[in-house]
């Protein structure tokens, strides 16, 4: 094992106070994905926001959960993890380390990397709310490590200037670590070099950086000052309505909730008024199709259209 992942291996053991602060924003494009996780060791960034404060009880509560799966949290001040909060299938809560009260103070916002360890493989779901606007992310300064997620729920590489990339920042000298989850080991350094862009010493990726799928968290080693990962994310505008920014000016209807059970799904719908509106699926964000048209009422309840990770938004009819 390199010393970095001595290293890395040693801040996941590691505990220490929890901190808890980050930034959300709200919108009207919903989505779900289903990742599945190993017994062991994973590195997630929940990707999209249920009620803006998203505590863990909130974003990760279904049956599937195996009893005994750790989260921790990162504390980028004490530069280690802080003991963790734990599940309980019987009551589908995760519980504070004396394994007594209910955990309250585990937020995982987007963005925001925690650690997971799982007596057993399973599938875990996420869904919610689409993060759009100029979205921040701090990233800490000094050679300290942060465990951070893309805040967009999409994947893409790191370099800022790569078509599909996610815009990390170029920071000089500035390091990467990804975790496998089948090896359960970290990466070897992905380094951001001026005048050169990302270099891989296994040189398996190019030079605009790793891919880091969505809801996956990566450490990141600044060793320059304090700064933040700045994006402005907008979904592209629909085929079949007048497009994103006009909406914002109308009206429209907005989805509060979303629950998936099995094969179904259900959209709970804020304040629909007397406009009907028609719900659209996507599974890339980009391209959009109409499930369901013509509606009024406050959900709608439909098939899941795929069974690993989509979007849903609901637009005037």
């Amino acid at each position: 094992m390199s010393t970095v992942n001595k290293i890395l291996v040693a801040l996941l053991l590691a505990v220490g106070p929890m901190a808890a602060k980050s930034q959300v924003f709200s919108g009207n494009i919903t989505g779900y994905i289903y990742i599945p996780l190993p017994k062991g060791v994973a590195l997630l960034s929940n990707p999209f926001d249920v009620d803006g404060t998203n505590n863990i009880n909130t974003v990760m509560t279904n049956s599937a959960i195996p009893t005994g799966t750790k989260v921790y949290l990162w504390n980028v001040t004490n530069q280690a993890f802080s003991l963790p909060a734990t599940f309980d299938n019987s009551s589908l809560t995760w519980y504070n380390p004396d394994l007594a009260t209910r955990a309250t103070n585990y937020l995982l916002t987007p963005g925001r990397g925690f650690a997971i360890s799982s007596p057993s493989s399973w599938l875990a779901f996420f869904g919610g709310v689409v993060v759009q606007g100029t979205l921040t992310n701090f990233v800490a300064g000094t050679n300290k490590f942060s465990l951070l997620g893309n805040i967009p729920p999409v994947t893409g590489q790191l370099d800022s200037n790569a078509v599909h990339g996610i815009f990390f920042p170029e920071l000089d000298g500035v390091d990467v670590f990804t975790f496998n989850t089948n090896s359960q080991v970290y990466s070897d350094a992905y380094t951001y070099f001026q005048n050169y862009r990302w270099f891989d010493p296994a040189h398996l990726v190019d030079t605009n950086g790793p891919s880091i799928p969505i809801g996956v968290s990566f450490f990141v080693q600044n060793p320059g000052p304090d700064t933040n990962w700045i994006q402005t994310f907008i979904v592209p505008n629909t085929p079949n309505s007048q497009g994103f920014q006009l909406a914002l000016q109308k009206p429209v209807p907005k989805i509060s909730h979303l629950a998936i059970t099995g094969s179904q799904v259900v959209l709970q719908i804020l304040d629909p008024g007397s406009t009907p509106y028609d719900v659209q699926f996507s599974l890339d964000g980009s391209t959009w199709q109409a499930i369901a048209s013509n509606l009024t009422g406050a959900s709608w309840t439909g098939a899941l259209p795929d069974p690993r990770m989509g979007y849903f938004q609901v637009i005037n009819h």
